[in-house]
């Protein structure tokens, strides 16, 4: 055995629930606390759920070890016991014939007080009749304080059952309903040394640290699965020859089997480390892509670019008189004295209108022309003749109606 290779005097993670490897933590203290406090008061039926390998089965054999000779215990498991009502007064040494419902009060009432305890594990397996059984067996006896007390150790399925309402009166019946939980990383490594403890190892370390550490992180949190990891890590150790279990050997005894071959069966001592090496080429590798030459990148040719089209302006033909036409000499016409204006005078009541804004002046803002070019000389036309400006006489104007003041009447201007 591989345990005897370590110095323990037993096993140290047996999967069969052993009440001297009980570890107080403060979850199952208080556990533990609780029911012997609802046994020893007579609250009847009370439940303990918690996922399968998170201690149920362990925490109720401390509770009626607990109890010692003082009171009658019986046990039941669900999985193989049949009818419940039978199971039940063959646990506590009882004939179920005629009847097992009469048989069981009978041999309470014998105990003369004594405390019987009904323990039935895996609870969620009974069937609908032995649920309903179980409000018979409580009916038994209507007094405040029960003789008869018993336990549900069962998985969390095991409520949704009972909110049905055909289990409303068991589940009335019910005082105090209990529940375990998964173990923290810390309480975990506390468990393992512990049971490794408990099994003869005393201060003495049987797992390196950062085993512990690996085993407490990888069980989630579970009894059943820290007591399975921990059993192979041992068994995988003991298969190499070594005297500390290390982190690899959570691999089972194959794994350690090939890390014995060429290897010291006593220690480590003396054996070269891989993971410098490792480093030293993952370092090599990262300083060789960092270094290495990169591909010049392609040249990708640039695209020619389409020339700007530019539209030619055609030239307004210029007509130039030929040299020999003659030229007429234009007439400017006679400007005639505006008349002075003469204001009308303001009336007094009147009131003056206000003064027109000016105008804004808009400056001309100078554009830069391009200068067209200059167009090829025309050829020769046949001259042409200028057009002569014909003077229109100035309408005649009454001299006698314009000089009045105030007539409207202005030079050059008809009524």
């Amino acid at each position: 055995m591989f345990h005897e290779h370590f110095g323990l005097a037993a096993p140290p993670f047996a999967e069969a629930p052993d009440v001297s490897f009980f570890c107080p933590l403060h979850d199952q203290t208080n556990l533990l606390a609780s029911l012997e406090f609802a046994f020893k008061r007579g609250f009847g039926i009370v439940k303990l759920l918690g996922e399968e390998g998170t201690g149920k089965t362990l925490i109720s054999r401390v509770l009626v070890a607990s109890l010692g000779a003082g009171a009658a215990v019986g046990t039941v498991d669900a999985r193989a016991a049949g009818r419940l009502l039978p199971a039940l007064c063959q646990a506590f040494g009882v004939s179920p014939e005629p009847d097992p419902l009469e048989s069981l009060r009978q041999f309470v009432i014998g105990l003369n007080g004594q405390l019987a305890l009904a323990v039935i594990d895996e609870a969620h397996r009974l069937e609908d009749a032995d649920l309903r059984a179980l409000s018979r067996i409580d009916s038994l006896f209507p007094d405040k304080r029960k003789p008869l007390q018993v336990l549900l150790l069962g998985q969390p399925s095991l409520d949704e059952r009972l909110q049905s309402p055909d289990f409303q009166s068991l589940n009335h019946r019910i005082l105090l309903s209990l529940a375990t939980r998964e173990m923290s990383e810390a309480e975990a490594k506390t468990y393992l040394r512990h049971r490794l403890a408990s099994a003869g190892a005393g201060e003495r370390a049987v797992m390196a640290e950062a085993t512990l550490d690996a085993l407490a992180r990888n069980c989630g949190g579970n009894h059943r699965q820290a007591n399975l990891l921990a059993e192979k890590a041992l068994a995988a150790a003991a298969a190499a020859g070594e005297d500390l279990v290390l982190p690899i050997h959570q691999g089972g005894p194959g794994k350690a089997a090939k890390l014995s071959q060429g290897a010291s069966s006593s220690s480590t001592v003396g054996r070269k480390p891989l993971w410098p090496w490792l480093l030293i080429l993952l370092a090599a590798v990262g300083l060789a892509v960092f270094f290495w030459p990169k591909p010049p990148a392609p040249s990708v040719p640039a695209m020619p670019q389409p020339a700007p089209v530019v539209k030619a302006v055609e030239p307004e033909p210029v007509v130039t008189p030929p040299p020999d036409a003659p030229r007429e000499e234009v007439k400017q016409p006679e400007t005639v004295p505006e008349a002075p204006v003469v204001k009308p005078a303001v009336k007094p009541a009147e009131k003056s209108r206000p003064k027109a804004m000016p105008k804004p002046v808009l400056k001309p803002i100078a554009v830069p022309v391009t200068p067209a070019p200059e167009p090829a000389a025309p050829p020769a036309a046949a001259p042409v003749s200028t057009p002569v400006p014909v003077s229109t006489p100035a309408p005649e104007v009454d001299d006698s109606i314009a000089a009045k003041v105030g007539s409207g009447v202005y030079p050059g201007q008809k009524r």
